[in-house]
């Protein structure tokens, strides 16, 4: 359709906004740990379909969460992602509920990112052993990350796999998000 302004109208969809400046942040307010949470509930239970019966759990009242924050103008607006990171023991640390908002995923390595900066807040806080339970469909992304599996579970009625970080290869190296 030609308009009177000389260009032509086109009905395609809009994308929705994907900032490329994102920050890696411990929570620091109710708004990002709300929003954190918020995710979880959309990643886990909507679009997984995940059968918890609480997503929130006792972990969460010791965990730390770490989230990722899209900035417009160098001011932080929206988490897209998280993990939650909790000491069981001395020296042994879980990692889990990892997410990323679904416009993010794939694009600016938010995933990788958000894990090494978990293991790498454990190792800086006397971690030894760093251990997550790891959805089945992405065993294969983790063992590129350093990551070794150990035994299969079940957690939320989905099979799962036990896996530990090679603590010496924690931090990453930037080329190792390109």
């Amino acid at each position: 359709m030609q308009s009177s302004y000389g260009f032509v109208l086109v009905d395609l969809p809009v994308r929705p906004f994907v900032s490329t400046d994102i920050t890696y942040q411990n929570v620091s307010s109710h708004w990002e740990k709300q929003a954190y949470f918020e995710l979880r509930q959309q990643v886990f239970k909507k679009e997984q379909n995940l059968h918890f019966e609480h997503e929130k759990d006792a972990n969460d009242f010791i965990a730390t969460p770490i989230v990722a924050i899209a900035n417009l103008c160098g001011v932080g607006q929206e988490v897209v992602g998280g993990v939650r990171v909790f000491k069981t023991d001395n020296h042994t640390w879980f990692g889990g509920r990892l997410c990323v908002k679904r416009p993010y995923r794939g694009t600016l390595s938010i995933g990788k990112k958000l894990i090494n900066e978990a293991v790498t807040l454990a190792k800086k806080n006397g971690c030894d052993r760093f251990f997550a339970n790891i959805q089945h469909s992405n065993v294969s992304y983790f063992e590129r990350l350093f990551w070794k599996p150990l035994y299969h579970l079940e957690v939320a009625g989905t099979a799962h796999v036990r896996m530990e970080a090679d603590l010496s290869r924690y931090p990453l190296s930037q080329c190792q998000f390109d």
